[in-house]
């Protein structure tokens, strides 16, 4: 059950390889500031990868979590989004939607 007493909620997880690992603090940042300043994101969890002695498939993960689907589907056009595609770092990025 969903914040709001619905049935149904949405994740949205990213993977992000940077091309340049400079980068990440900067990129990490942007990705927390997402969270904080979009009310349709319900939690917000970005963390740096940690075991580089094993294949490394990204640098930074993103969780979101949404409380419908028309949020989840809005998040690609939200201003923080679109910041960050504009004037994020250079990336490699891998997502993937589902409902939890």
């Amino acid at each position: 059950m969903n914040v709001l007493g619905g049935e149904n909620m949405y994740r949205h997880i990213s993977l992000f390889t940077l091309e340049d690992k400079n980068e990440i603090p900067k990129m990490k940042a942007m990705l927390e500031e997402i969270g904080k300043n979009d009310d349709t994101i319900k939690m917000s969890v970005v963390k740096q990868n940690v075991s580089y002695d094993a294949p490394i498939f990204a640098d930074l993960v993103q969780m979101l979590h949404f409380d419908n689907l028309n949020d989840l589907n809005a998040y690609p056009k939200s201003q923080g989004h679109q910041n960050l595609m504009k004037n994020g770092p250079k990336c490699k990025v891998k997502a993937i939607d589902y409902e939890i």
